[in-house]
């Protein structure tokens, strides 16, 4: 049985991979393609920005994600 997609990312990066996390929410069937296959030495996604924590919130991720963080409660996750 084949795969059939709507649309193809190229590039696991912050924006691929927010755009199949995007796309997915709204049905649209993606296939995320990365080359690389092990993590990079510097992320890419170093920081959060203001904007990153709005699409974070539409997700519903970000009660998650920011359960998780690694800094003390309290400290700010933005500028």
């Amino acid at each position: 049985m084949s795969n059939r997609y709507q649309v193809a990312i190229v590039g696991g990066g912050p924006v691929g991979v927010a755009l199949a996390v995007e796309l997915g929410l709204r049905g649209v069937r993606c296939a995320l393609v990365e080359r690389r296959t092990g993590l990079q030495n510097i992320p890419k996604g170093q920081n959060l920005t203001p904007r990153t924590l709005e699409h974070f919130y539409f997700w519903g991720i970000d009660e998650a994600l920011r359960a998780e963080r690694i800094m003390p409660k309290g400290y700010a996750i933005a500028g």
